[in-house]
């Protein structure tokens, strides 16, 4: 075992740290030859296969069949109307505006164009007029639309080398014609001004015309002609293919090696890009990063040259890096093949240093400074003392996995054998905390934390220990990593379960993917202040306390890692250095920030998966479609995709949300007004203009004024129609109800006209004369005076419709009493009342017992031999129901109906029959009816003994 101390060279190297896209990541070609980014912010890709928008998210393709009049695109150009400019292969033109590709066959512009050769650029004046090179010829569409060319200038053919504007915002033209070399003045399509012969002495081609700079070049260099500076010359790169203009101080040179940044102030190249790589054109946008167009190696994104990427390589192959410690100025990188790698950043001088040459593989897993002299590394073999970067000693043992401080002597070291205490002068063992397979460790406060395969164990000084995941599942997994924060929080990275929060005895905080972490496989922590950073297989995560939550911003390969496997993590103030499985990445975070923007942008509407077009002023949606989609996107590049977005659809919910996806579904809205509020925030915090959209659910057809004014009018001429008939039937029944009043009115003086029979008043004068025959004055005058009070109550009475119980009995009892004295005293009649009845309070109609009575007596008592006769009359409630049952021991129905037919006076019967119909007629006004029940009494040998006759009333109708 030794150590090995050499310079790195061809070992290392230095780059700018690129987001790189191809056409795995929806590119629609990898040979891309120009790029603009139009006024919306998406950025436009010209390639061999087609044209590519990109939002920073997603890429969208378009072919020849979506328009394009070629699949091959040269050049793009953006005008004011943000009209994106189409030059294919092909000698056509196109253009793509509002969703839509406009090309020579569709719009009457553009087919007036006689194209012969490809165009090779597109220009706008101040106007707003349109130039397009070709290269014997210029086309001017006014802003009118008006087509007109010029091919030849004083006579002679032309070639067109470059197009810019003068100082007056109009057309500025390069023609080369046979002779001389011309610099033409436009005002719209008319020549109004010319320079003729100011190239001639070099013999070059224009390559960018402007009013305040001229570049030009012959075939060993490049002039740069800046109006208000010195003009100044540098030698031509190698394999130069074109210039790339970026603003007023600065141009790039593209060649087939790279390009080359050209400072206009400072009159020199000063930075280089992309090495060995064939690099078409360079565009900057409002963000400030530049997007390479390259050759068969798709695109590069140069988000802020704030991010450095550093490589170590073998046998031409880069070491991942595992560890990572900074002291002072240099920085200590541990990578594969136990390299340990220390950088002097104030000198960039950069040394390798051997630590174990027993083995071909072997991780430096751990870097540990003990003081500005010493550290402590540990490795796959055990670890070593440093001091001054020469080894003082080793302590030789299996993996260490991890080394943390205990106290000023003394380290816990964990490794795949066990967790261990060691002396951190000497490294020697002390004792052994927990004598399993340790994957990290961490100790305060006397107490250790121990991460394993099996999850977190927890031991106090006693050796006491206990397994964390007896309590909490989440900490059964692998345990990666632990770090404490000043807060006494201890954080625990897991193998799959996220990022685990615990203090005082519990878990406090569970950090997923839901949450935004890029992963919930985490492969290191770092604490910085407050901050937590959380390396996982997917890239790299800050996590900042905030009220309530964790803000999250991530860091990944599309930012410029050089990997999304995160294997270590060290920030020294706003310097963040992170090692990854392809090298190490060190970026500024306040650099990457500075111009951050978002825009959002709506990309689509959708109505049941078909495009709808839009205006997001407002727009009307028929209610048949079933399905709203919104198609939007927060373009931000530094972001790459690390949005998330709040919104709200007022009309449906009051409530604001918040979504990382790219679209929000609403099926089946409600008819009525809508207003989808929308905002985009980067993963800087940087939010978009908010945005509104207001549309409207068109309105079902039950749903409109004119269909409900005509269902109301319906309405109104069907109740009308109802009401009408109604008061038809109520007329009509009112009138059958006057009827049946007056029917009931003539049947109540039939009955009382029957009542009084003649047969009755005959007998009972026939009863007064033998009274005065007998010359009993005094009898006659009793029956003449009862006889004449129950004609007096029979004419009182029947005028009523109901009388009271009181006054019934009253009535009955009389004409009992004169109707036993006619038949000799020949029967005893009983009336009874049960005790819950009350005479007065109830009330029944006149006049309804008296002919069953009268039947009683006349064709059932009447016709015994004997005085033994008996009529029993009894009263009760029961049931709901008024019942009255009058009973008589005569000779029964069957013999009285004999005694009936053989006599031809056949009135006596008519009375029960006038009750009946009353009835009837009652019944039909009453909600609840009058029930009669007539039966046959018999006695044990089955003979007739009577008749009894039950009536039965509604108790509601009596009592009311």
């Amino acid at each position: 075992m030794f150590l090995l101390v050499a310079p790195a060279c061809g070992l290392f190297a230095q780059e700018y740290s690129y987001a790189h896209y191809d056409v795995k990541d929806g590119l629609s070609g990898s040979n891309i030859y120009s790029a603009v980014e139009d006024k919306e912010g998406f950025m436009w890709f010209a390639t061999e296969t087609g044209l590519s928008r990109f939002d920073g998210t997603h890429f969208k393709n378009f072919t020849t069949n979506d328009g394009l009049p070629d699949n091959e695109i040269i050049k793009l150009s953006v005008d004011s109307k943000n009209r994106v400019w189409i030059l294919p292969f092909k000698n056509s033109i196109a253009y793509y505006w509002k969703g839509r590709i406009f090309n020579q066959q569709n719009d009457s512009t553009l087919r007036k164009l006689k194209i012969t050769t490809e165009i090779q650029s597109v220009t706008e004046n101040k106007y707003g007029d349109i130039l397009l090179q070709e290269s014997h010829c210029v086309h001017f569409i006014n802003s009118h639309g008006v087509v007109t060319e010029m091919k030849e200038f004083n006579g002679f053919g032309f070639i067109t080398q470059a197009v810019g504007l003068n100082k007056k915002g109009e057309f500025s033209l390069s023609l080369g014609t046979d002779w001389q070399n011309n610099l033409i003045d436009m005002d719209h399509d008319k020549i109004v001004g010319y320079s003729p012969g100011r190239l001639m002495d070099y013999g070059c081609l224009y390559l960018y015309l402007s009013h305040y700079l001229e570049i030009d070049r012959d075939l060993n260099f490049m002039y740069f002609r800046p109006t208000d500076a010195n003009a100044f010359t540098i030698p031509l790169p190698k394999g130069s293919i074109n210039v790339s203009y970026l603003n007023d101080s600065s141009v790039i040179l593209n060649t087939y090696n790279g390009s080359y940044w050209v400072s206009l102030d400072q009159k020199k190249i000063t930075d280089s890009f992309l090495k060995g790589t064939t690099v078409n054109a360079v565009t900057q946008d409002t963000e400030g990063s530049l997007w390479f167009s390259t050759m068969g190696k798709g695109l590069y994104r140069l988000g802020s040259s704030r991010f450095v990427n550093y490589f170590f390589r073998m046998n031409n192959n880069d070491l991942p890096v595992f560890a990572i410690k900074k002291i002072d100025s240099m920085l200590y990188v541990g990578t594969d093949h136990f390299y340990l790698w220390t950088m002097d950043q104030e000198k960039a001088h950069v040394r390798k240093t051997l630590l174990y040459d027993g083995m071909t593989r072997g991780r430096i897993t751990a870097a540990l400074s003990l003081s500005r002299r010493t550290m402590v590394v540990g490795t796959d073999f055990g670890l070593y003392l440093l001091e001054d970067g020469r080894k003082k000693a080793t302590y030789q043992t299996l993996a260490t996995k991890s080394v943390s401080v205990k106290d000023d002597s003394t380290l816990l070291v964990c490794s795949n054998a066990n967790a261990t205490l060691i002396r951190s002068g000497s490294l020697k063992p002390v004792d052994t905390i927990l004598n399993v397979r340790s994957t990290c460790g961490y100790t305060k406060n006397g107490l250790y934390f121990i991460g394993t395969l099996e999850g977190l164990y927890l031991i106090d000084e006693n050796k006491r220990n206990g397994h964390r995941g007896e309590h909490n599942m989440i900490l059964r997994t692998r345990i990666t990593d632990i770090k404490g924060s000043a807060d006494g929080t201890v954080w625990v990275a897991t193998d799959g379960a996220g990022l685990v929060g615990y203090k005082d005895g519990k878990v406090i905080a569970m950090i997923t993917e839901r949450d935004g972490l890029t992963s919930n496989i985490c492969r290191t922590i770092f604490i910085s202040d407050k901050d937590i950073w959380v390396g996982t297989d997917k890239g790299l995560n800050k996590i900042s306390p905030a009220t309530g939550h964790y803000k999250i911003v991530s860091f990944t390969n599309k930012d410029g890692l050089t990997s999304d496997i995160v294997n270590a993590v060290c920030v020294e103030g706003k310097d963040v250095f992170v090692g990854t499985s392809d090298g190490l990445t060190q970026f500024n975070e306040n650099g990457i920030s500075k111009r951050s923007e978002c825009n959002l942008r709506i990309t689509g509407i959708g109505i049941s998966e078909k495009e709808w077009p839009f205006d997001t002023s407002g727009f009307t949606l028929p209610h048949a479609y079933g399905n709203i989609k919104f198609d939007f996107v927060g373009i931000s590049y530094k972001s790459a995709g690390s949005i998330d977005y709040q919104y709200r659809l007022k009309g449906l919910d009051d409530e604001t949300r918040s979504t990382s996806e790219n679209s929000l579904n609403y099926p089946s809205l409600p008819s009525g007004a809508y207003e989808l509020q929308l905002q985009a925030i980067n993963k800087f915090g940087v939010r978009s203009a908010a945005m509104n959209i207001k549309f409207t659910v068109d309105k079902l057809l039950w749903e409109r004024i004119w269909f409900r004014a005509l269902i109301l009018l319906t309405l109104a001429a069907l109740i009308r129609l109802l009401f009408n008939s109604r008061v038809r039937a109520i007329r009509k029944k009112e009138v059958e109800k006057t009827n049946t009043i007056t029917r009931m009115a003539e049947l109540e003086q039939m009955a009382l006209r029957s009542q009084m029979n003649p047969h009755f008043i005959f007998n009972c004068m026939n009863s007064i004369q033998e009274f005065v025959i007998d010359k009993d004055v005094l009898g006659a005058n009793e029956f003449i005076t009862k006889f004449s009070n129950l004609i007096r109550q029979t004419l009182d009475i029947s005028t009523r419709p109901v009388i009271s119980l009181h006054e019934e009995i009253n009535y009955i009892s009389t004409y009992i009493e004169l109707e036993n004295k006619r038949f000799g005293n020949k029967f005893v009649a009983t009336i009874t009342t049960s005790e819950d009845i009350d005479r007065q309070n109830f009330h029944i109609p006149p006049m309804i017992l008296q002919p069953y009575i009268e039947n009683a007596i006349r064709h059932g008592i009447g016709h015994r031999q004997d005085k033994n006769g008996h009529i029993v009359i009894g009263m009760e409630c029961r049931d709901g129901r008024f019942i009255c049952v009058i009973g008589d021991n005569g000779i029964g129905r069957r013999q009285a109906y004999q005694y009936k037919s053989n006599n031809a006076i056949n009135y006596q019967s008519m009375g029960m029959t006038l009750v009946a119909r009353r009835i009837e007629m009652l019944n039909k006004t009453n909600n609840s009816p009058i029930f009669i029940e007539i039966t046959d009494l018999e006695d044990g040998e089955g003979k007739p003994a009577g008749t009894k006759v039950t009536l039965n009333f509604p108790l509601d109708q009596v009592t009311k």
